[in-house]
């Protein structure tokens, strides 16, 4: 009778060990859980500065570049950029730094920095979307064996300002452009005639003639992407403007 006393009693401690060790690790796993929310609770990540983007060429990847952001908590940062085809997150949005665009349509490009972790994560665990900029168009047109095409304003010019818009104009990243020559052009009407190069890169056409950098007459030669009706003028007519390099 004894020993079944003592053994009983032995059970009790061990079970009374049990519950005490159970209750110190909720305790212990309490107090590290408010610990850890007082720690990545302080706030958001600042926004992210320097959003550049240039203007893209159609079927070529594009990549969007950006300056850092902080935490207040030290979290480590990631960062998503947002690519909409309406301003305000409107429109159809793809993000990724580098995308690839099959069309001409304007993007609304923003960038927010993200943590893994925040109190509440729905408004500390990211900042705010920084400023848009809207210099992501579509405006280039690299067409194999024919060169790159900047995609026309559609501001008629004089040839004159023609051609210094042409030497003048960086696009893409790019300042090496010059007016196109009249082969140039007419190998461009070639490859996309009857207003083909409007419906497939949205180049002016209709009744529209562009001036080229060949010599023809007093002036200098057209060509149109209507029906390809090509001629001399002089250099004070204005007309539409199309840059290579």
């Amino acid at each position: 009778m004894r020993n079944l006393k003592m053994k009983s009693i032995g059970q009790s401690v061990r079970i009374f060990g049990v519950l005490a060790s159970c209750i110190w690790l909720g305790l212990a796993s309490a107090a590290e859980s408010g610990d850890t929310l007082e720690a990545h609770g302080t706030g958001a990540p600042t926004v992210p500065s320097s959003l550049t983007v240039y203007g893209f060429i159609v079927n070529t990847p594009i990549t969007a570049t950006y300056g850092t952001s902080t935490d207040p908590d030290g979290d480590p940062i990631n960062y998503e950029v947002r690519w909409c085809t309406g301003s305000g997150g409107s429109g159809t949005c793809v993000t990724g730094a580098t995308q690839t665009f099959t069309n001409f349509t304007t993007r609304y490009v923003s960038v927010r920095a993200v943590t893994p972790r925040g109190y509440p994560t729905a408004t500390q665990g990211q900042s705010a979307w920084s400023t848009e900029t809207t210099s992501a168009v579509g405006n280039l047109v690299d067409i194999s064996g024919l060169g790159m095409f900047s995609k026309p304003d559609g501001t008629n010019r004089t040839w004159s300002e023609a051609n210094t818009y042409c030497t003048d104009l960086v696009r893409g990243g790019f300042s090496d452009w010059r007016l196109a020559s009249e082969t140039e052009l007419r190998a461009l009407y070639d490859r996309y005639p009857r207003s083909a190069v409007d419906s497939r890169f949205d180049w002016p056409t209709g009744t529209t003639y562009y001036w080229t950098s060949t010599v023809g007459g007093l002036g200098h030669r057209y060509i149109g992407f209507l029906d390809g009706a090509a001629g001399n003028s002089g250099d004070g007519i204005r007309r539409n403007v199309a840059c290579i390099r």
